[in-house]
């Protein structure tokens, strides 16, 4: 098998011819390997060398705070969806029928305005927890960014051995396999195709979704114990993605969700879980643009 077959076996297998597929059992076992190998040293990492425990006691400290940051991020994540779905359809860029230049349009509005989000919540924050001591995130001085690298770096091979151990899943169990609706728009040529790639998967997504599902719903869910908060968080990021209606899904996104989820848990700074989304999402990108 080539490196353009393997590529496309993990994002769009569908697309090969099935005499060119490998043995199924081939891939379960790299796949499997691949996670082992990456996944043991990055959640070890992570847990070791992000965060001191001194950083996280000072953070666990009022937790109504926290209760009314997940409100408050959750409240505002609903209204500027509901009110970007409204603008975009009322102009014509989104819906049945429409063009894909226009789908692009679409995609590049809804996420300019939802990218307020953090900066509405900020500013509600202060103004609602004016001389709380609770910090947002805990800092750290002296970030060590090349282990953060290593962290991340990690990151791709363990996500392509899922992606290899769900290919098998699918086939073994015969799930529809297709690709998610956002992901076959972006991966769509127009003229707006790359700045509604940059905007939409590699710079709105990751920062929107995890002030809400992070800083919002996994903080606020901490109050019942950390353990819960982790598990409820990851299960919400695997519905918001879509499973119920794409099931064959489930074990990438899920996958993703919980170890975007354990680094928050670890650091309780939600600009890590950002920037691993945003590599995520990236490389998944270019990924299906190859396989395309």
């Amino acid at each position: 098998m080539t490196l353009d077959e393997l590529i496309q076996y993990i994002v769009v297998p569908t697309q090969l011819a099935p005499e060119s597929l490998p043995d199924p059992t081939w891939a379960l076992v790299i796949g499997l390997v691949l996670a082992i190998a990456a996944g043991v040293p990055f959640a070890w990492l992570a847990k070791r060398k992000l965060v001191t425990e001194a950083e996280f006691a000072r953070y666990q400290r009022e937790p109504a705070i926290r209760a009314s940051d997940a409100g408050l991020l959750v409240g505002l994540y609903l209204i500027i969806l509901i009110v970007g779905g409204i603008l975009i359809h009322s102009i014509g860029w989104a819906g049945a029928g429409v063009d894909i230049e226009s789908k692009h349009k679409g995609l590049m509005l809804i996420s300019v305005v939802s990218c307020a989000i953090p900066l509405i919540f900020l500013k509600l924050r202060t103004l609602l927890h004016q001389g709380s001591k609770a910090s947002f995130t805990p800092t750290r001085r002296g970030a060590p960014w090349l282990m953060i690298l290593v962290i991340f770096a990690l990151w791709i091979p363990f996500s392509i051995g899922i992606g290899l151990i769900n290919t098998w899943l699918v086939e073994a169990f015969h799930l529809e396999a297709e690709t998610q609706a956002v992901l076959a728009d972006l991966t769509q040529p127009s003229r707006f195709q790359i700045p509604a790639m940059l905007l939409t998967a590699v710079i709105a997504a990751p920062i929107v979704e995890e002030f809400v599902l992070r800083s919002g719903l996994q903080a606020g869910l901490t109050w019942f114990g950390r353990v819960p908060a982790l598990i409820l968080a990851t299960l919400a990021f695997t519905m918001l993605h879509g499973v119920h209606a794409q099931p064959h899904v489930f074990l990438p996104v899920f996958a993703l969700g919980f170890a975007l989820a354990w680094v928050y848990d670890c650091t309780r700074n939600v600009w890590y879980p950002i920037a691993l989304h945003a590599l995520h999402n990236g490389a998944t990108l270019l990924f299906a643009l190859y396989a395309n």
